[in-house]
């Protein structure tokens, strides 16, 4: 008898055992599948156009693209990078420029419908606040952060109206001046924006968003000289659409 049940014995703890190993093996199982199944990290792309103005009148249009990389800190928070090339400036005000003085059949040149063309390489840091929503596969995003940006090149596109000594006047339309040597190869902006991004399943998602980028530094290296355009403090409004693969 007291065989029996110590065999008993032996019998219900071996079958705990294994009991307690199957649950051990499906619990880690479930949780390996929780972890493929969500990726805090994601990578994308994305486009938009620019509108943009420095610190007085005169707009100019021109465009964004790059990548976008966003990893999830928490459910309602996360951190997006960007590596972008960003294509900000605006209009000057007209200058004229007098040389009666000169002995010359030119007596004075006024430059007309000016703008300026910057291109930048940029890399904006953004945290990207969640607004909770319940069951919508459409989830509204706050954005708000800052960018450092590297200037390539800064162009500048005119009318000149010359007027000449003998009463004759002249012009020379879509004039196009390289002026990189006179702005700030380092510049850096504040960023706020509103996006709506969209489940599309498996991980993936497309966004709209809407940017306000406002310059922190005065990007033009001579606005203590007349006629430069004086001091220039470049913002951008952009519309993007992007893609997380």
């Amino acid at each position: 008898m007291r065989s029996f049940v110590s065999r008993l014995r032996r019998l219900r703890s071996t079958h705990l055992i294994f009991l307690l190993c199957g649950l051990w093996v499906h619990d880690a199982s479930a949780q390996d599948d929780g972890l493929s199944a969500f990726s805090p990290f994601r990578i994308g792309a994305k486009v938009g156009a620019n509108l943009n103005q420095f610190s007085q009148t005169g707009m100019t249009l021109d465009v964004n693209v790059g990548a976008v990389g966003n990893y999830q800190v928490t459910e309602m928070i996360a951190v997006r990078g960007e590596l972008l090339y960003m294509g900000i400036g605006g209009g000057l005000e007209n200058r004229t420029v007098d040389y009666s003085e000169i002995e010359g059949n030119v007596s004075s040149i006024t430059f007309m419908n000016r703008s300026v063309s910057i291109k930048n390489a940029e890399l904006p840091v953004m945290a990207v606040i969640s607004i909770p929503t319940s069951g919508s596969s459409v989830s509204p995003k706050i954005l708000i952060g800052a960018s450092y940006g590297y200037s390539v090149a800064s162009f500048e596109t005119r009318d000149n109206y010359y007027n000449f000594a003998n009463g004759t006047t002249g012009i020379h339309s879509n004039s196009r001046e390289n002026i990189t040597s006179s702005m700030q190869s380092h510049q850096f902006a504040g960023h706020a924006g509103f996006a709506l991004e969209y489940d599309l399943g498996n991980g993936k998602s497309f966004y709209q968003e809407i940017r306000y980028r406002h310059g922190l530094d005065n990007i033009n290296i001579y606005s203590g000289y007349p006629g430069t355009g004086g001091r220039l403090i470049p913002s951008t409004l952009s519309i993007n659409f992007g893609y997380f693969f």
